[in-house]
């Protein structure tokens, strides 16, 4: 009985999450959960195309030992201040609780795309596994700079999954906030 009542759950949710899929979800974002993942109301997102540093990461900078979660999270924090954010959900990943949204976003005052915010100012990294490259390009700078995470030597302790190759096909192409479309 219990394992039919957990698979009914599963199933309920995964095909819940699959009318999500290219879906909207906008608010204002109210808690960071770490330098690439929000939660807007009940919604955990993450952004999609960017990889940030999980909290147990470490790097070495100037010979000393350094965290640089808190600097991604706190670089998160400032590019979505004071502004609802809009995010079109391009994946969903199940979750025993709740699903995860994996999501391109943009802020609803200037429509600036959140990802890029957090790749110019060096606290993520392109993800070219799920981005094809998207973002690389934005990495230029803060890397020559030492901003961000390329303060560590031997540059950010970020993790590229997938082998170099594409982590899903077709790789998807973010489009921007112009026809978002109907919000949650």
């Amino acid at each position: 009985m219990r394992v039919a009542v957990v698979c009914t759950l599963i199933f309920c949710a995964s095909a819940h999450a699959q009318q999500q899929v290219g879906g909207v979800i906008t608010g204002e974002a109210t808690t960071m959960v770490d330098g690439n993942t929000f939660r807007i109301r009940y919604d955990r997102i993450t952004i999609w195309g960017i990889d940030t540093p999980e909290w147990r990461a470490r790097c070495i900078t100037s010979g000393q030992k350094w965290q640089p979660t808190w600097g991604s999270h706190a670089q998160l924090t400032e590019c979505l201040r004071g502004t609802k954010v809009t995010c079109r959900v391009q994946k969903v990943e199940p979750r025993f609780a709740r699903p995860r949204f994996v999501a391109e976003c943009w802020r609803d005052d200037n429509k600036d795309d959140i990802a890029t915010c957090m790749v110019r100012s060096g606290w993520a990294t392109d993800f070219p596994g799920y981005s094809g490259g998207h973002y690389a390009g934005l990495e230029d700078e803060p890397k020559t700079t030492r901003r961000g995470l390329w303060q560590c030597d031997g540059g950010p302790p970020t993790r590229r999954w997938c082998g170099g190759g594409p982590c899903e096909r077709p790789i998807y192409k973010p489009r921007g906030p112009a026809g978002a479309g109907s919000s949650r």
